[in-house]
C-alpha cells in the first residue's frame, strides 16, 4: 500500500501532469477542446494499457523496470531538447516557435519585482 501511495504521489509530482500543462499552452483556441479530448482519451487508454498488461510485459522482458527507467531518461532529454520555453509568452509566440518562424512579436515583462 506504502508503495503505491508513494507511485501516486510522484506521478503526480513528476510526468502526470505534463500534458495538461501543455494543452493550456500548446493549442490554439479553436482547437483546444478537440485536442484536449483526444490528449486525454489518449492518456487514459495508455495508462489502462500499461495497468492492465505490466504483469504480462514484466513476464515477456524480465527487467522491464529498466526499460522504464531508460526511457524516463530519454523522455528527459526529449522534453529538455524539444519542448519550447513557454513563461513569460503569449500564444503567437509559442505557436511561432513551435512552427520555426521568427517571432517578431515582443512582449514587454510586467511582472513586478
Amino acid at each position: 500500500m506504502v508503495a503505491l501511495i508513494v507511485y501516486i504521489a510522484m506521478y503526480s509530482v513528476g510526468w502526470g501532469p505534463i500534458p495538461w500543462a501543455l494543452m493550456g499552452e500548446m493549442f490554439v483556441s479553436n482547437i483546444k477542446a478537440k485536442v484536449s479530448t483526444m490528449t486525454v482519451f489518449l492518456s487514459k487508454v495508455l495508462s489502462f494499457i500499461m495497468t492492465k498488461f505490466s504483469i504480462n510485459l514484466e513476464e515477456a522482458f524480465k527487467y522491464m523496470i529498466w526499460i522504464f527507467g531508460v526511457f524516463c531518461i530519454i523522455s528527459i532529454f526529449f522534453t529538455v531538447s524539444v519542448l519550447p520555453e513557454t513563461k513569460g509568452k503569449i500564444l503567437q509566440q509559442i505557436q511561432d516557435k513551435l512552427n520555426g518562424v521568427t517571432s517578431t512579436i515582443y512582449v514587454e515583462n510586467r511582472t513586478k519585482k
